[in-house]
């Protein structure tokens, strides 16, 4: 279980990340985002970062929890 938290992790990292970035762009220049505008980019650099944040407490907590094998 620990290793879907840690891969949907990841996930959410990459799409926080974009978000970020789509958010810069818009930013800077609204003709360089692609389309995306500013009120697409910042959910998904929310979703993603609550997202991120969650799964790695869920994998933390996992490692922590999980007993010591002999």
């Amino acid at each position: 279980m620990r290793v879907l938290f840690f891969f949907a992790a990841l996930g959410f990292a990459i799409v926080g990340m974009s978000g970020v970035t789509l958010s810069l762009l818009n930013l800077i220049d609204e003709t360089q985002a692609g389309g995306w505008p500013l009120w697409q980019s910042l959910p998904m650099t929310a979703i993603g970062a609550a997202g991120f944040l969650f799964c790695l407490v869920r994998v933390i907590r996992g490692v922590r929890e999980e007993a010591p094998r002999h």
